[in-house]
């Protein structure tokens, strides 16, 4: 069943989609997103990508956002938040006094986790950690407009985590 097919069977009409992580009411959930979009040229309102990008070879997340693009409506927005390498760096140079966070392997230090993942959980660790501007350039690259670009991470951690909101714009 297509995303399209999903929506209209669960009576969704703006189509938001959530890449990973839990679900959301009112969004389609999708975990195969590292392949290519199963949804019509122009038809998605919303792209939420969470934790998913840094798990993904750069080639790879470069041609997912050219098919992003391509499956959204025009001024069809994409929000990605991920850990920044240029924050995580500096985290971790900090390490005497830097933050440390509770994990299955004891505490560790927030830059260290943001470079590395929570690989305790079963999940895929974060392996193509990127910065803010490298990643902005890419949208701009892929024909994305740029709304937001900071540090205000809406489910992450705010201060090292980017949160970037792009529109698709014709």
């Amino acid at each position: 069943m297509t995303i399209n097919e999903r929506a209209k069977a669960e009576g969704i009409e703006i189509i938001r989609l959530k890449l990973g992580g839990d679900q959301i009411p009112g969004w389609v959930h999708v975990d195969n997103y590292a392949a290519p979009l199963d949804a019509a040229p122009g038809s998605i309102d919303q792209i939420l990508c969470i934790g998913i990008v840094q798990t993904m070879p750069r080639w790879m997340v470069v041609n997912l956002l050219r098919d992003w693009y391509d499956k959204l409506r025009p001024q069809g927005l994409l929000a990605v938040e991920m850990p920044d390498l240029d924050k995580a760096i500096l985290l971790r140079q900090r390490q005497a006094s830097g933050e440390l966070i509770s994990t299955p392997l004891g505490y560790l230090n927030v830059g260290q986790w943001a470079l590395y993942g929570d690989q305790w959980e079963g999940g895929i660790g974060n392996q193509y950690v990127w910065t803010v501007r490298e990643f902005v350039q890419e949208l701009n690259k892929a024909g994305f407009y740029i709304k937001e670009a900071n540090h205000d991470a809406k489910f992450n951690r705010k201060g090292l985590d980017m949160w970037v909101v792009a529109e698709r714009v014709e």
